[in-house]
């Protein structure tokens, strides 16, 4: 526990739990992020925080790249002798968009004998062109419109921390940054967990009492980008069962702060639709069942799970739907009282036994074994 860790520079609000989950257990953790805040972010306190300045000026905005871009080289020449292990994403640490300048981090770690596990978080490693399912390369298009040349960039990143890193952990989205022939050639790719993501369960947790009979139940669905979760054939079946006389109200939950969000899992919602395109489960689901809600989303894909087949994957109470079967599969759920009121329990011990702070230190630690042999 002496290896001195940071989590950066994206300012992801994955890097705040993993940072604190292992500070509680006693590693030495820290967070470097740029100053970059989004409503899920906004309230969460970073270690140390690299403000960018932007401007809607154009000729205003070549001195501020010029100013970001320095400032971004000092402290990364500042940080690189603080810490051990680099937790970073696809994107790099503080200096991973700076044309040219990008490729000496890798070099600049193994010269120092540092080392760099990459956790991908979504938009620092979708190249369109490279995705299994066409749903998802859909709804991505329709959500994250992207020219060719900034795709290229990322798909240059991406290769290049393949290559580069000491570890990758790419959880469900694993299909579209691999080939299946790159599964078995890189062996810097950590297999062990279908997905590295948790939550505080003493801060996500429910107020909720069994539901009974007659009681309404609530179902809500929280898309960032509407396309990539499927939202208007979720809202379209959850319709059609409203108008069908099923005892339901749905929350259609967008751009709220998280604590607003925790607030209403907690003591409102019963029923989390995540999506019906995204293979697998990622912070949303997560919450969700920490909260004790019944979650709902696409686990059907084999591409993208059969390589967790043998990990607590099979284990998971998500009720797995796609488009074609949502209406049939939620009127089977809403329709059993019991079922509903055991998967909750369900839920909630899956987190606390895969998704928790007290869980991610140790398979964190697994990595560090890992590192430690390489």
């Amino acid at each position: 526990m002496s290896k001195r860790i940071v989590f950066g520079s994206t300012p992801i609000i994955n890097n705040s739990y993993w940072n604190e989950a292992l500070n509680l257990s006693g590693y030495k953790s820290k967070t470097v992020m740029f100053d970059n805040t989004s409503h899920i972010t906004r309230d969460t306190q970073w270690d140390v925080r690299i403000p960018f300045i932007y401007s809607e000026n154009k000729l205003l905005n070549i001195f501020f790249k010029l100013s970001n871009g320095l400032r971004a080289i000092f402290y990364f020449i500042k940080f690189i002798h603080q810490f051990d292990i680099f937790v970073i994403s696809f994107d790099g640490f503080l200096i991973g968009k700076i044309p040219v300048i990008w490729r000496c981090q890798s070099y600049v770690f193994k010269m120092l004998k540092k080392k760099a596990i990459v956790i991908p978080y979504g938009g620092d490693f979708y190249v369109y062109r490279n995705v299994k399912s066409e749903e998802i390369r859909l709804g991505l298009q329709e959500s994250y419109p992207m020219s060719k040349k900034r795709q290229n960039k990322i798909a240059h990143r991406v290769a290049y921390w393949k290559e580069h890193a000491n570890l990758v952990v790419p959880g469900f989205v694993w299909a579209d940054i691999y080939n299946t022939s790159e599964a078995n050639l890189y062996k810097n790719i950590f297999f062990t967990t279908p997905s590295p993501l948790i939550v505080d369960t003493d801060l996500w947790n429910s107020n909720k009492k069994a539901l009974e009979k007659r009681e309404i139940i609530e179902i809500a669905h929280m898309p960032n980008h509407r396309g990539f979760k499927g939202t208007d054939k979720i809202v379209e079946v959850v319709e059609e069962l409203k108008n069908e006389g099923f005892n339901i109200r749905f929350n259609l939950i967008e751009r709220l702060p998280n604590n607003e969000v925790r607030e209403l899992m907690a003591n409102k919602i019963h029923i989390l639709i995540d999506q019906i395109y995204f293979v697998g489960y990622a912070l949303n689901s997560i919450e969700a069942m920490a909260s004790s809600c019944v979650v709902m989303a696409n686990l059907s894909n084999k591409a993208y799970t059969s390589i967790y087949s043998e990990t607590y994957l099979d284990r998971c109470p998500i009720i797995n739907i796609d488009k074609s079967n949502l209406k049939q599969v939620l009127t089977n759920v809403i329709l059993d009282f019991n079922k509903i009121n055991e998967l909750s329990l369900l839920s909630r011990k899956y987190v606390e036994d895969f998704h928790s702070y007290e869980y991610f230190p140790v398979i964190f630690g697994r990595m560090i074994e890992l590192l430690d042999k390489n």
